[in-house]
C-alpha cells in the first residue's frame, strides 16, 4: 500500500487500468490505526494486477484539495476508482463492508 501526496501524484495513479482503493486516513484517528493492518492484510492477498489501494494523509496540506474534491468529512473514508471516476464510498472502519465493495467473498 503506497502512500500518496498532492493532486499531480493522485493523478497519476488513477491513469491505470486498475480499480483504485482510497484509504483517507490521519495518524491521530484511533480507527484507522484499528483498521490499517486489516487492510493490509487483505492488500497482500488482493490481484494487484486488478486492484490497488493508496493511503492518503487528510492532514498533509498537500491533499487538501484531494479532501475537498473527494468530500472527505470522517476519518476513515474509502474510495472505490475505476476510469477516474467513484464508484463506490465507505465511511468507517468497516473491514467487512470494504470487501462487499471489492466484490470479495471470504
Amino acid at each position: 500500500m503506497e502512500y500518496i501526496s498532492g493532486l499531480q501524484n493522485l493523478q497519476k495513479c488513477l491513469d491505470c487500468e486498475q480499480y483504485i482503493l482510497l484509504f483517507f486516513t490521519a495518524k491521530w484517528c484511533g480507527p484507522c490505526k484499528r483498521i490499517y493492518p486489516q487492510l493490509e492484510d487483505l492488500y497482500k492477498k488482493l490481484n494487484k494486477d486488478l486492484i490497488k489501494i493508496y493511503k492518503l494523509d487528510v492532514d498533509d496540506e498537500n491533499n487538501s484539495d484531494i479532501c475537498k474534491i473527494f468530500k472527505i468529512e470522517s476519518m476513515p473514508s474509502f474510495c472505490l476508482m475505476k476510469d477516474n471516476q467513484c464508484i463506490n464510498t465507505l465511511k468507517g472502519a468497516d473491514i467487512n463492508g470494504i470487501k462487499k465493495m471489492l466484490n470479495i467473498k471470504d
